[in-house]
C-alpha cells in the first residue's frame, strides 16, 4: 500500500522531505522539501519554549497518522487552499494528541518565497510544503486516502 512518508531532521531548522512510497519503499512521488518546525514566538507564547513535539505549539510529532486525503481549505491563506489533516495513531503523534494537540496538518500557504527556511515559514507545528508542491501532490494523490508516517531522518 502506498503511504506518505515525511522525513524530518532532528534539527528542525533544517528542511526535511515528503514523498509517497510503495510497500518496497520505492519512491512514487517526490521527494519535495518540507518544514516541520514550530514558530518560536508561538511556542514561547504557549509555554513550550523548547518546541517539544508532544505539547501544543511544538515541532511536528513523529509517528503514524490516520490515513487521510487532501481536502479543500477555505478560505485560502496561511495554510494554502488545500490541507491534509493529521490525527495521531502512535508514537509521539499519539502522545501529542492525548496532550491536546489538535489541528495538525500538511499544508502550504504564505507563498513559495520569502520564508526563512528556503522559502518556507514555520507553522504552529504542522508540516509546511510550498504551494507548488501542494498542487503537484494533489494532482498525484487525486481522491486517494493514504496513511502518513513522520520519521526522523
Amino acid at each position: 500500500m502506498e503511504k506518505i512518508l515525511i522525513r524530518l531532521p532532528a534539527d528542525r531548522t533544517q528542511l526535511g522531505n515528503l514523498c509517497i512510497v510503495d510497500d518496497n519503499s520505492t519512491i512514487l512521488f517526490g521527494p519535495i522539501a518540507c518544514l516541520g518546525k514550530s514558530d518560536n514566538e508561538a511556542a514561547l507564547q504557549h509555554n513550550n519554549v523548547k518546541r517539544l513535539s508532544i505539547y501544543p505549539y511544538g515541532d511536528t510529532p513523529l509517528g503514524d497518522y490516520v490515513p487521510a486525503r487532501i481536502s479543500a481549505h477555505a478560505p485560502p491563506g496561511d495554510m494554502g487552499n488545500r490541507v491534509i489533516w493529521l490525527q495521531g495513531l502512535d508514537g509521539d503523534a499519539l502522545v501529542a494528541a492525548s496532550n491536546g494537540r489538535l489541528g495538525l496538518a500538511i499544508h502550504a500557504g504564505r507563498g513559495d518565497t520569502g520564508g526563512p527556511y528556503s522559502g518556507l515559514f514555520p507553522t504552529d507545528g504542522c508540516v509546511r510544503i510550498s504551494d507548488t508542491s501542494m498542487d503537484a501532490l494533489a494532482l498525484f494523490m487525486g481522491d486517494n486516502v493514504l496513511p502518513i508516517s513522520v520519521v526522523q531522518a
